[in-house]
């Protein structure tokens, strides 16, 4: 029985490293793109963020995006990790979910893990040096290197608890 746990319970591990990948870049960046009047022309999902980015391409509107507009879709993707695991978080925690299958609480808190720790180290390491969306962001002036950091030191430890 033990075996099978394990397994299974790893198993769900992984599969759901992939679907928190596809939460950050077609829930996050690609919803926003095409909310905005962009179009999606390609999504790349990887398997070893961070030392391989996954990554949506698009194309924009007509008239491009508003300032505003392309720090959401930038944004995007951190934010709507942050909103599905603290989403899943608060389920995990209710007590009626404590009558579900192990497997379906396992899945949950996998997936809450994976979009909880996206955001968290995207933020962390981009804070140490900036890369893909955070350097972005800091690009676009609405984030600095220190904020970065500690914005994802404060999601990891709120998520943690």
């Amino acid at each position: 029985m033990i075996f099978k746990f394990l397994m299974v319970f790893l198993s769900l591990g992984f599969l759901t490293k992939i679907l928190g990948e596809v939460v950050h870049e077609v829930m996050g960046h690609g919803l926003l793109v095409v909310a905005f009047g962009g179009r999606i022309t390609n999504i790349k999902i990887s398997l070893l963020w961070p030392y391989e980015l996954s990554h949506i391409g698009f194309a924009l509107p007509p008239d491009g995006f508003l300032p505003w507009q392309e720090v959401l879709v930038c944004g995007g993707g951190i934010l709507m990790c942050l909103i599905v695991s603290f989403i899943l978080q608060a389920i995990l925690l209710l007590s009626f979910s404590k009558r579900a299958h192990w497997v379906v609480l396992s899945t949950l808190f996998w997936l809450a893990f994976w979009t909880f720790i996206n955001p968290a180290g995207y933020l962390v390491l981009g804070g140490i040096r900036p890369f893909g969306d955070v350097a972005n962001l800091i690009s676009a002036g609405v984030m600095t290197q220190e904020l970065a950091f500690i914005l994802g030191l404060l999601i990891f430890l709120v998520s943690l608890f």
